[in-house]
């Protein structure tokens, strides 16, 4: 699991001995709060799996959220040079279980090691990509056409039908896509023509290729 993750890309089975030697493993239930914004900055996460979620409260008592992250992923590994405080507030929002890394012995060890410090330089590099992606589809994508990339990125490249479990709550997914709750329905009901329907909390996807065409 740690040779799948970017951040240790490239690393040969000695190196990844020291990291899982190194590093802990954390067993986190739906709304177990992993940091919150302001705490001391001592570890960052790669997770096994589950869900992660990273936000930041609003005044209006709704949440602004960051970044989601799953399965191979890693999150808060800036703070390897930010000796400091997390930005952000990272809850668990499904069972998860994670690798805890601690920040003092890794960042020695990034700074000397040139792989590791390139799986940094790409980890980092794709958080930035992810975010520029996302603020783009907020500002060229109707919410209808967000929606519809969304499920088409949980259809893993099928290209027929599928069907999906929504990996988060409804409430948790129009957040990310950036619509409130009952926009998220009334655009579910428009996909009914592109062959999606949907189960509690399963999508029925029935024409992969009609879905991808409608994001056009």
């Amino acid at each position: 699991m740690l040779a799948r993750m970017r951040l240790f890309g490239g690393t040969d089975d000695a190196d990844l001995d020291d990291v899982a030697s190194h590093a802990k493993v954390r067993v986190a239930e739906r709304g177990d709060i992993l940091f919150e914004r302001g705490d001391q900055a001592e570890v960052f996460y790669g997770v096994i799996s589950g869900w992660v979620k990273l936000y930041n409260p609003r005044a209006d008592g709704t949440e602004a959220v960051i970044g989601i992250f799953t399965q191979s992923e890693t999150f808060a590994e800036a703070t390897l040079f930010m000796a400091g405080v997390y930005p952000a507030t990272a809850e668990a929002i499904a069972p998860t279980r994670l690798f805890e890394f601690e920040r003092e012995y890794f960042a020695e060890k990034f700074l000397s090691n040139p792989v590791w410090c390139r799986g940094m330089f790409a980890s980092l590099s794709m958080h930035l990509h992810r975010m520029t992606r996302e603020i783009e589809q907020l500002q060229n994508r109707s919410s209808e056409q967000r929606l519809a990339r969304f499920l088409l990125m949980l259809c893993h490249d099928e290209e027929s039908g599928c069907t999906l479990q929504l990996p988060y709550e409804k409430a948790l997914i129009a957040n990310r896509l950036g619509m409130k709750p009952e926009t998220l329905s009334r655009n579910f009901q428009k996909l009914r023509s592109c062959g999606v329907r949907v189960e509690r909390d399963k999508v029925v996807v029935g024409d992969v290729k009609r879905l991808r065409a409608h994001c056009v």
